[in-house]
């Protein structure tokens, strides 16, 4: 006879067991939900995409003492923010404002000698802003767009300029396949 207390070692496999499952559904659980990260933004004309430069992650905005202090009281679970909002006029990209999670920040409230927006003279390199959402891969979390446009900036200034446009193929199943979209 068992004691009070005690469990067979068949009970105990099937909690420990039962306990491993919940552990594992939670984990994933908490994975799916992730936060995006806050992305740089580029407004051309009417359309408004993600700003990201080629070699990774975000637009660098010029470092002060003001912006690493608003970077580190972000009460937020996206990393990347403050970032920034560009404007393209004409061959220029201009800073016009900043986001944080809770929404826009003024310029000068980071920058006090930025009274309204102002040319991107610090921005070099290669970038790309992702326009016109056309939906998730096939079988994946990544989003399609329509047009990508890639620039070659120098000191705020598009020296290059190239369009990639796609259709939905990538959206659609393959060939073949039976299965219906998540």
């Amino acid at each position: 006879m068992q004691g009070k207390g005690s469990a067979s070692p068949r009970m105990v496999a099937v909690h420990a067991a039962a306990w491993m499952l919940t552990s594992m559904l939670l984990v994933a659980a908490g994975a799916s939900q992730a936060t995006e990260p806050m992305r740089d933004t580029l407004q051309i004309g009417e359309r408004s995409g993600r700003f990201i430069p080629e070699e990774c992650c975000w637009v660098d905005l010029p470092r002060t003492e003001r912006l690493i202090a608003a970077r580190r009281a972000q009460l937020c679970s996206a990393i990347g923010g403050p970032v920034g909002r560009f404007e393209l006029r004409g061959e220029e990209v201009w800073l016009a404002g900043l986001r944080v999670c809770g929404g826009e920040m003024p310029l000068d409230e980071i920058y006090p000698e930025m009274t309204g927006p102002t040319p991107a003279t610090w921005l070099n390199g290669r970038f790309r802003v992702d326009l016109d959402f056309l939906c998730r891969k096939w079988g994946s979390t990544m989003p399609v767009f329509g047009t990508t446009k890639h620039f070659d900036i120098e000191q705020g200034k598009v020296v290059r300029a190239e369009t990639e446009t796609r259709d939905d193929t990538e959206c659609q199943p393959p060939a073949g396949h039976a299965g219906t979209r998540n």
